[in-house]
């Protein structure tokens, strides 16, 4: 089972940086048209490269430990969900379930690249309300978001209750 779930966790891995760099695409654009925005409310061009240098190594930043610690960080919230609620199954099972569920995350970041580009050139370039635009596509995401945990707190619980009966 070591070498399956060390299969497993590998290719959950993979797909996490594949959904990452999904994602990098729609954020991208995003920091660019926010930045165009302030560009033209900010009239000195020195606090304009301040406020992009800034900026712009956060979001490196952010990106590079989804990168490197983005499912250490899943694999840590798994062990405290765990010790609170699992009480029969293994932690190897919960973690298996979890590098599961994580194979659907680079076609769910394929969607949710869609909405917020659609998010993006609606209220930069279309000129739609920011709540217009971020009611619908907010719900869009919120309901994708919950096609990745929705079907890994079930098997979670699964687990628990077959380990119960057993």
């Amino acid at each position: 089972m070591v070498s399956g779930l060390a299969g497993l966790r590998a290719n959950a891995l993979r797909r996490i940086r594949y959904a990452l760099l999904i994602l990098l695409l729609p954020a991208i654009y995003n920091f660019i048209c926010f930045s165009l925005l302030v560009d033209s409310l900010v009239g000195d061009l020195h606090m304009w490269m301040i406020y992009w240098a800034v900026n712009g190594m956060g979001f490196a930043a952010l990106a590079t430990a989804v990168w490197f610690l983005g499912l250490r960080l899943l694999e840590v919230l798994t062990v405290v969900v765990h010790k609170v609620f699992g009480s029969k199954a293994t932690l190897e099972n919960w973690n298996a379930a979890l590098y599961e569920v994580l194979v659907r995350g680079p076609l769910l970041a394929v969607l949710g690249a869609i909405v917020w580009g659609i998010w993006v050139v609606a209220y930069y370039h279309l000129s739609v309300g920011f709540y217009m635009i971020s009611i619908p596509t907010g719900i869009a995401g919120n309901l994708l978001a919950a096609c990745l945990y929705v079907p890994l707190l079930y098997p979670w619980y699964s687990l628990e209750r077959t380990e119960v009966t057993a």
